[in-house]
């Protein structure tokens, strides 16, 4: 069962036009020494694509673009060698959304760290550029 480490130095990234940082508090410590801003820079260099796995579920499912200000959560199992293990995401709207991102997650590489694995928890809203 895997520590939770939950990322709020973005707290949220906002997937609209640009992955944006917004203000938060401190990162919350389990075991393991996974640094949360060197795993949240990881995050934010990974945010683009996301929001093209996004971008492509608007233009496949019109139902998507009548959701602004969705939220997701995403659960990613990083391995302490760095390897991303599994990613939840939560809820599921759109299946190709979902595999998409879940698909270019499971490629990002974070640093090694000693101890057990650890669930990042990162939030995203989804919203339609107008």
């Amino acid at each position: 069962n895997p520590t939770k480490l939950q990322l709020t130095d973005p707290e949220i990234i906002e997937l609209i036009a640009d992955a944006r940082k917004a203000r938060g508090a401190g990162p919350e410590f389990g075991q393991g020494d996974l640094n949360p801003k060197e795993a949240s820079a990881i995050v934010m260099r990974g945010a683009p694509a996301l929001q093209g796995c996004y971008e492509r579920a608007l233009k496949r499912n019109a139902g998507l673009q009548m959701r602004a200000g969705l939220g997701v959560v995403l659960g990613i199992t990083v391995k302490p060698a760095g390897d991303v293990e599994s990613v939840d995401v939560n809820p599921s709207v759109d299946s190709e959304m979902t595999k998409c991102i879940k698909t270019t997650i499971s490629r990002w590489k974070f640093p090694t760290f000693t101890g057990h694995a650890i669930t990042i928890e990162q939030k995203l809203t989804l919203t339609p550029k107008t």
